[in-house]
């Protein structure tokens, strides 16, 4: 079991673990007992954030654009000249 975080957190951290599973393995490996196994949590858990395999993918989808501009910033801060 993981620690407990907060939901907001919690939901990134499934929604990550979607985004990894979709897109190394496809869509048809993504299910809640994946996610769960990934993350560290039961299934019931993950249930508590997301109402099926549709709603965490849109969430997983709508990530992109943050982990892009959190990655963005990572490099401006080590490579702070073009």
């Amino acid at each position: 079991m993981t620690k407990h975080r907060p939901s907001d957190e919690r939901r990134e951290q499934i929604a990550l673990a979607a985004l990894e599973i979709a897109g190394a393995e496809g869509y048809n490996a993504l299910s809640m007992a994946a996610v769960a196994r990934r993350t560290g949590l039961v299934p019931s858990a993950i249930y508590r954030h997301f109402d099926g395999k549709e709603q965490m993918l849109i969430a997983a989808i709508e990530l992109i654009p943050t982990l892009r501009l959190r990655r963005l910033a990572e490099i401006a801060v080590r490579e702070p000249s073009p």
